[in-house]
């Protein structure tokens, strides 16, 4: 999973929410989802940061090889 995206966890929980939403479509869900998926990308963004100052140039590289999401 790690091969295809650096953030499997997140990403499968932003399609499970978004599947939600399309079960029950209105503003109030949409309101969660895009909250939810706000909340997401900046923690993912401060967990890269630590990865690159912790991990260095292999972390680097790896996120060259892989993307964030899909």
């Amino acid at each position: 999973m790690y091969a295809r995206s650096r953030n499997p966890m997140y990403t499968s929980l932003d399609a499970l929410f978004f599947g939600i939403f399309l079960i029950f479509p209105n503003p109030g869900v949409l309101l969660v989802l895009v909250m939810i998926s706000l909340t997401f990308h900046f923690q993912i963004k401060n967990e890269e940061a630590f990865c690159r100052k912790h991990y260095g140039k292999d972390y680097i590289r790896y996120c060259e090889k892989v993307r964030r999401y899909l």
